[in-house]
This record gives C-alpha cells, structure tokens and sequence, in this order.
C-alpha cells in the first residue's frame, strides 16, 4: 500500500467533484490502512483509506477483512478499478475513487460524491 498513492487518488477524485484542489492529509495506520483527512471550508473530514489493485479479487479481500456493513468513513481507492470491482464495490455500498477521477463516496459527514465513466 503507498499512502501517497492513495492521497494523490483522493485528491484527483476530489478536484473531480468539486472543481479545485482540496488539501489531504494521510498517515498510514498499524492495521495496513490510513488516516485521510480532507481539508473543507467548513473543517476536515476524516476517511480511513484502503488501497487496492482494483481486481474483483482484491476488493473482495479488502471487503471480508473490513466487515458489513461498509463503514460510511472508509473509501477503497486504487489506480483504476475494473468494471466488476466496480459493481462489486457498489453492491454493498463501499465508498470507492479511482486516479481517473471516478468515484463513489457517501460519507457520515454528509460528503456525497458520484462520478462514473461518462463524467471523469
């Protein structure tokens, strides 16, 4: 896992989403995920990160290790998802972004962000 990998893929779905670059801390955490903080007008949003290959595979480790239901602060990102990961990550509800900008990402927070193939 490179946590600077994973904030570099948060930040390209981000600038996505809402047009201008947000600042994202990341520290990485004991247990192989990070601590992702976005920088907002309103103050930070915490996520707990989890980087994947973007294979079926690779989400459905991630997914049994992790537990359901999906925490609403976690988001899965990877260089690029495949489609079936996609749809995988989607059927359960997972919080997910990809470097191509593509995301899903509903937060307790109140962060919503959605983009798919068509828009990124």
């Amino acid at each position: 896992m490179s946590v600077e990998k994973a904030r570099a893929v948060l930040q390209e779905v981000l600038r996505h989403a809402f047009d201008e670059r947000r600042p994202v801390r990341a520290s990485p955490q004991g247990d192989g995920s990070m601590d992702l903080r976005v920088e907002q007008r309103t103050g930070s949003q915490r996520l707990v990160g989890h980087w994947a290959r973007g294979w079926p595979s690779d989400v459905r480790a991630l997914l049994a290790r992790v537990g359901q239901p999906w925490p609403r602060d976690h988001v899965i990102l990877s260089s690029r998802f495949s489609p079936g990961a996609v749809a995988l990550l989607d059927s359960v509800g997972a919080n997910w972004g990809d470097a191509s900008g593509r995301a899903r990402i509903r937060t307790s927070g109140g962060m919503a962000i959605r983009i798919d193939d068509r828009q990124a």
